[in-house]
This record gives structure tokens, sequence and C-alpha cells, in this order.
């Protein structure tokens, strides 16, 4: 059963991969255990348990990206939170659709650690963000983040 949304976003110099999507089911089991899945980040808030069905398979970690008043901090924090994560294996980072919140960390994590410019970033963000209102603006989020990572 595939997965909305899913996407590599990048591979470590050790080999390990950071993988995209919309939230996973329990029919998804075979396929995250084919990609080698070892963690799962879950962006949002709602519902913490629907995620109990994957804890023998998976590592499941909760951190909630804020949908308003959030600070680049966070952005920067969560980041580092998924390269630790990298560090002991292919990692999922989600949401319920894979669109807004999973858009703005990977957005954030091409720029910064990709090196890509905000353009570029939200070009491939825009790829998986099709036809969709985002609760909150994206595009000033990952302006104030560039300028905070790029200081």
């Amino acid at each position: 059963m595939p997965v909305d949304n899913l996407g590599l976003v990048d591979v470590t110099p050790a080999g390990n991969a950071l993988f995209r999507s919309a939230q996973p089911t329990p029919d998804t089991i075979p396929l995250l255990q084919r990609l080698r899945i070892k963690s799962i980040i879950k962006l949002n808030a709602d519902e913490e348990d629907e995620l109990e069905w994957g804890k023998p398979y998976f590592d499941i970690t909760y951190k909630p990206l804020p949908e308003r008043n959030f600070s680049p901090d966070f952005l920067t924090y969560l980041i580092g939170f998924v390269q630790g994560r990298l560090s002991l294996g292919n990692v999922l980072v989600h949401c319920r659709m894979g669109r807004h919140r999973t858009g703005l960390l990977v957005a954030a994590w091409r720029i910064r650690d990709n090196h890509w410019t905000i353009a570029q970033a939200k070009a491939e963000r825009d790829l998986y963000d099709v036809d969709a209102e985002p609760p909150f603006d994206e595009d000033k989020m990952l302006a104030e983040f560039a300028e905070h990572a790029n200081a």
C-alpha cells in the first residue's frame, strides 16, 4: 500500500536516508520496512496515539510543528533532532497530509543543509502542496528561517 506524498529528501554520507510523507497507516508497514525506516517523526499534534500500531516496528517521536508563532530556532532544533535520528538509521518525517508542516521542515532542511535557495526550496515544496491552502504563512516562515540560518 502506498503512502501519500512519499519522497526521498536526503541521504547522509553514512548512507542513511531521510524520507517525507503523509500520515502512514498500518497497511504501510511492509513498505516502510522495505525502506528500512528506523524512526518516524510526526509533526502534527493531533491524536498522538494514532501511531500506536507502529511502535513494535519503529521508534516513533512526536515533535509538533506549531502552525503559528514558531521561531526559526524551533526549526533549527527540529533539523538537529532529525539529524540525530538519522545517525541511527533511515527516518520518515510526516504530518497528516505531508504538505504544510512536512513541506516547511523539508524546505528548511534544503536551505540549511543542502544550501538551496529559497526559490529552489519553495519549488520543491509546491510539488507536494498542490491545490492546498496552507493554514499559516509558509513563505514568511521560510524567509525568516533562511535569514536566521544565513546569519
